[in-house]
């Protein structure tokens, strides 16, 4: 459950100004809430995924398309511009909205990937001044509050800020979890044909008495069980501090020629974490007890990317050529875990003895590199359909530093293609095809594995899909 207020600089204002998010956001006059007109049923042009604040429909999200994640194979973007983030967490007042660009929803998307692409849209302010809240209630005992505000400071210069709490978000993770995000945006657009969007974004949060992860031994089928039920220590927790800053500039030349760039930091920071496990469980309801203790960890990540494009003709027929360069530079911290085994226990057992004495090892760190260059062509004809062919010539390089071990470097220099068609044989009917080839990350080593937390080399990946889109009406 939900509710949008929309104030005209009254209680929303004079809250939203308490917690010092936004200076000057309760100006006088007419003010427009900003989340009361989000939809994501209206907003959402396909079936494959769209998010609008806290609303969320399609078939994929950014944690899960076609059985992978985007977002663990390196496919997230920021208004279509390259963006690589090691933490799982994406504040919500940073970007409320992300389209899924998967199917034929990727068809005008420039380089597309196999796994499927998740869009963020940035929370940038607009030309009025305006503040809303938001106060959600449920699933379970989740309570969450968001307010945020845009203002204009000048003709050209305007800027908004959020800031959202909420509790209690991971009921089936742990039995208690509060989260905190804030975020600014400043939208400046010096000359007519000039806008540069700075933005920073903070997230912290913590998790407690998280419940233990159960594994089966591989071979039996586990018993019934209420993950919630399970026994759980105090001890049991986990920490996230994210920060990420970025500006995006565009630029329009002429009416042919245009330039899109993108600059990105994320730091991640993690304290001590201590998680359990159940190993090996059989259905007598039996299980090897693992306390898993990671030692406080941090990732870095600069990412971007340069866009040239160069549009031909109009109206009926529509060319386009697109350059594109970017990059990221990541080190991640992983490994130096403690163990500390419990032995044998039984599903129902209640929580152990707390373990008081162990000792973490040195920590392993990841440093990955990789350019990538492009070049993608498009012809577009009204109302009978689009070709297009690109090439992405990618440069990777992945290095794990074990204090224990030599260096392991692995490369790859792949030539990456895409080809996309779409056929309008009536203006209700759309029939689509692709055929795309990337290089994308894999989803890091499991908790029960000797090299938990170590990611595998980058793989080829490829993927050819079709279909039809009816629209009997708008």
């Amino acid at each position: 459950m939900s509710e949008a207020a929309e104030s005209s600089g009254g209680v929303a204002a004079r809250l939203f100004l308490g917690l010092g998010i936004l200076a000057g956001c309760a100006a006088t006059g007419p003010a427009r809430a900003q989340r009361a007109d989000q939809n994501a049923v209206t907003s959402a042009q396909d079936a494959f995924g769209t998010s609008a604040g806290n609303q969320t429909i399609g078939l994929y999200s950014m944690t899960d398309a076609r059985g992978f994640s985007p977002q663990q194979a390196g496919n997230l973007r920021i208004e279509g511009l390259y963006f690589d983030q090691p933490s799982q967490y994406v504040n919500q007042c940073l970007a409320p909205g992300t389209t899924m660009r998967i199917g034929i929803a990727a068809q005008s998307y420039s380089f597309p990937s196999p796994t499927g692409i998740a869009d963020l849209k940035l929370n940038t302010p607009g030309g009025s001044a305006g503040t809303s809240a938001v106060l959600s209630r449920g699933p379970y005992q989740e309570v969450g509050v968001l307010m945020e505000g845009q203002t204009p400071l000048s003709d050209h210069l305007a800027v908004s800020g959020c800031a959202d709490i909420s509790k209690g978000f991971l009921a089936d993770y742990a039995r208690h979890s509060a989260n905190v995000g804030l975020a600014s945006v400043l939208r400046w657009r010096p000359t007519a044909h000039t806008e540069i969007v700075p933005f920073v974004s903070y997230v912290a949060g913590s998790a407690h008495a998280i419940l233990p992860a159960v594994y089966t031994d591989g071979a039996s089928p586990p018993p019934l069980f209420d993950i919630r039920r399970l026994a759980t220590q105090d001890l049991a927790s986990q920490g996230w501090r994210t920060t990420t800053v970025g500006a995006i500039l565009r630029e329009t030349f002429d009416a042919q020629w245009s330039l899109t760039a993108g600059i990105f930091r994320s730091i991640e920071q993690d304290p001590r974490s201590f998680t359990e496990e159940y190993l090996s469980v059989l259905p007598d309801r039996t299980a090897d007890h693992v306390l898993d203790v990671v030692p406080a960890v941090s990732s870095t990540s600069t990412s971007g990317e340069i866009r040239l494009s160069r549009r031909f003709g109009g109206g009926v027929h529509e060319r386009k050529l697109e350059l594109a360069v970017r990059g990221r530079r990541v080190n991640r911290d992983f490994g130096g875990d403690a163990l500390i085994d419990y032995g044998t226990i039984s599903l129902d057992d209640g929580p152990p003895p707390v373990q008081s004495v162990f000792a973490t090892s040195a920590i392993s760190l990841d440093e990955t590199r990789q350019t990538d260059a492009g070049v993608v062509y498009e012809e577009r004809w009204k109302n009978v359909g689009s070709v297009a062919v690109g090439f992405l010539r990618s440069n990777y390089r992945r290095t794990i530093l074990d204090p224990a071990s030599a260096p392991v470097t692995g490369t790859a220099a792949p030539w990456l293609s895409n080809f996309r068609l779409t056929l309008e044989p009536t203006a209700t009917l759309t029939f689509y095809g692709s055929l795309v080839q990337g290089l994308e990350d894999s989803a890091l080593a499991p908790t029960i594995a000797t090299n938990r937390g170590e990611p595998p080399p980058a793989p080829r990946t490829r993927q050819v899909d079709g279909g039809l889109r009816y629209a009997p009406a708008e």
